[in-house]
């Protein structure tokens, strides 16, 4: 069982992408929040699992899972609409995140969640900007 390491050892396990799922389940149920946070950011974690971190008492684990880039839509949906302001407040600081929810970020009622997404949707359209700057140019040569 892999929850019989030690934290330190379970935190260094969780990051990583091979893992049997098995232990990923395990790490997931651990005690340590920080472990939970690192399984909810591993882009190898099975979708039941995920669903099982969305619904965690602590505010970092959900946060980290905003950061997974391998989580549904629709699961970010429901972050962004999470109770915790700082929930909220930590996905509006990722210009990675989509567009449409940086948007509903920016109509958060927290005035520091929607002025965080603010200049996080602007970073993202900067970005996107400079992106499609890059292709155009790849393209014309």
């Amino acid at each position: 069982m892999s929850c019989s390491f030690q934290p330190k050892t379970q935190y260094l396990l969780a990051g990583q992408t091979e893992l049997p799922v098995n232990w990923l389940r395990d790490l997931a149920r651990s005690n340590s929040p920080e472990v939970r946070a690192r399984i909810a950011e591993n882009e190898s974690t099975p979708l039941a699992i995920l669903f099982e971190l969305l619904l965690d008492t602590h505010n970092d684990v959900r946060i980290s899972l905003s950061q997974n880039p391998a989580l549904p839509m629709i699961f970010l949906s429901q972050l962004a609409r999470d109770e915790d302001p700082d929930v909220r407040y930590g996905m509006a600081e990722n210009p990675n995140l989509p567009i449409n929810i940086l948007e509903i970020l920016v109509n958060d009622e927290n005035p520091y969640v929607a002025s965080r997404a603010l200049k996080s949707l602007s970073q993202a359209n900067s970005q996107s900007a400079i992106v499609r700057k890059e292709r155009d140019l790849r393209i014309a040569a």
